[in-house]
């Protein structure tokens, strides 16, 4: 291709819930400008999933590169395990590799072995620096300090207050600094202070959750499962100096007209107060046929026979995301399964996430026998949404599996875990009352009771008596109006999207925002 008028550069780290919103940014950024290149800074181990993913949105991504970066191994893993070395690596190679970039040097991709040169491509304006690599953009800004660094923020808007914004806003964007000064109160050694800053962010009262768009909940809801919460304290206040200090602006997966309150009050607190940009790009899903996502992943051959078997909105989908699966609990997930059998009702379950905790051969050999079920180790979640049969969504609430499904029209059961999770599904089952969230499976701190009323008993017992509900719900007049709902959510979203739409507007204003003047 001919030498690029504007370059734009990508850091991005490789767990789908981050590679699939800021490759659909990338893939929007290509769109809205000819003569656009981004290079896209990814750990070498991923670089083949994340060219998949990337060809989905993208067929011909010619002005995209791919640059692997660190030692190249053919199996990338699974889980926390095989993402964490990714995590600390990115934050020293990123800024190594974009010095040579700078330079007008090569890269060579070190998956694919393949040599870039940057001798006549201009310096990038514009650098999308992920949650996970706040050093990375750390590193660039002190490499070229008039470039401009936006978070590429997977989440919405709601949550990037909560997590980054001031204790009036209900934010944990000050956790650090509180930290400090108490570890130096109580002089104890520096090992202990994320340990007292997630002993803040965890100090429950009992009060209304203070959230960006009014959402009843209790301030203990935010953790609705006992899972490993702590864990993403330290990567929430590394994410914390980026954005709030070395970072010229966000980008943020959602749309203004998805969260409205949101979006005012991060005007207001990080445009107007602050000096940063905010740009609310939206999601950006293509989903393919069905036949043809078979046709790249094999192992799940038998999905389109079993799906087209069974009558319209009837298929529950149940996938959760890299992290998170209920685990710890894993008689909580028999008992959906074996009450959907009990129901009749037919489903399709991706594997991926339950590695470390198999299904009873009694429930696979039902659900076979009986042709309710369907298993297999992946699944092509968009396309399978997009499929007739399917009418509800069984998910951990992530950003893309909610908007995935949102513009796939089916109804979502949320299951959320923790971090933005459980923000999603309270907005779309208590605000926009176009979702189910289940409440019998929480544990831990998240069991008490909820704002929005009853109990968590927590029982074998409740959990399948709580599917029965939505089952029969399905079926009547509640979930006519759910559905009603969801179709005005999509309607908007889909509006937002299209070329001319707030959120395809916003995409422009973030390319005007890199183009020098």
């Amino acid at each position: 291709m001919a030498s690029p008028s504007l370059h734009f550069v990508a850091c991005n780290y490789p767990a789908l819930g981050h590679t699939r919103p800021q490759l659909g940014l990338v893939t929007r950024l290509i769109q809205n400008h000819s003569d656009l290149l981004v290079t896209v800074f990814v750990y070498s181990p991923y670089v083949p999933s994340t060219r998949r993913e990337l060809e989905a949105l993208l067929p011909d991504f010619s002005r995209v590169r791919l640059i692997g970066v660190g030692p190249f191994s053919d199996n990338s893993g699974r889980g926390f395990e095989s993402l964490f070395p990714a995590y600390v690596a990115l934050q020293e190679l990123i800024p190594m590799s974009y010095k040579e970039i700078v330079a007008g040097g090569s890269l060579t991709c070190t998956a694919t072995g393949k040599i870039f040169d940057y001798a006549s491509v201009p310096i990038p304006t514009i650098v999308l620096s992920d949650l996970a690599t706040p050093f990375a953009g750390q590193g660039i800004k002190a490499i070229t300090p008039d470039v401009k660094l936006l978070v590429s923020w997977m989440g919405t808007t709601s949550f990037f207050i909560h997590r980054f914004g001031p204790d009036e806003l209900g934010g944990y964007g000050s956790l650090e600094e509180k930290a400090i000064a108490a570890v130096a109160k109580d002089d104890r050694d520096e090992k202990s202070l994320m340990e007292v800053a997630f002993k803040f962010e965890s100090d429950f009262k009992g009060t209304s959750l203070v959230n960006a768009e009014d959402l009843a909940m209790f301030d203990y809801e935010i953790f609705p499962q006992d899972v490993d919460n702590a864990s993403y304290t330290p990567v929430y206040i590394n994410a914390a100096k980026q954005t709030n200090g070395w970072a010229d602006g966000v980008a943020i997966c959602s749309t203004g007209n998805f969260e409205p309150k949101a979006r005012q009050v991060l005007q207001e607190w990080y445009e107007d107060k602050h000096g940063k940009k905010a740009f609310f790009v939206g999601p950006y899903t293509a989903p393919q046929a069905l036949s043809k996502a078979l046709d790249f992943n094999g192992d799940a051959s038998k999905l389109l026979p079993f799906l087209n078997s069974h009558p319209k909105q009837s298929v529950w989908l149940i996938s959760f995301g890299t992290l998170f699966y209920p685990s710890r609990h894993p008689h909580q997930i028999e008992t959906v399964l074996r009450t959907l059998l009990k129901t009749g009702t037919p489903f399709v379950m991706s594997l991926a996430s339950s590695m470390y905790t198999p299904l009873p051969n009694d429930i696979l050999r039902e659900a076979k026998d009986r042709g309710l079920g369907l298993f297999a180790d992946f699944l092509p979640q968009a396309a399978v949404l997009a499929h007739p049969s399917t009418g509800v969504f069984v998910s951990h609430a992530g950003v893309n599996s909610m908007f995935e499904s949102i513009e796939a029209n089916v109804l979502n059961v949320f299951w959320p875990m923790t971090c933005d999770q459980p923000i999603h599904a309270a907005h779309m089952t208590l605000k926009l009352d176009a979702s189910y969230e289940l409440i019998q499976v929480r544990t831990g701190t998240g069991a008490q009771p909820p704002k929005r009323g009853g109990v968590v008993e927590g029982t074998d017992e409740a959990i399948a008596q709580e599917i029965e509900g939505i089952v029969e719900d399905l079926k009547g007049p509640v979930g006519d109006r759910k559905r009603r709902n969801l179709a005005v959510v999509r309607s908007q979203l889909l509006a937002d999207l299209v070329k001319g739409g707030d959120a395809d507007a916003e995409v422009q204003k973030l390319i005007n925002f890199g183009t020098p003047v």
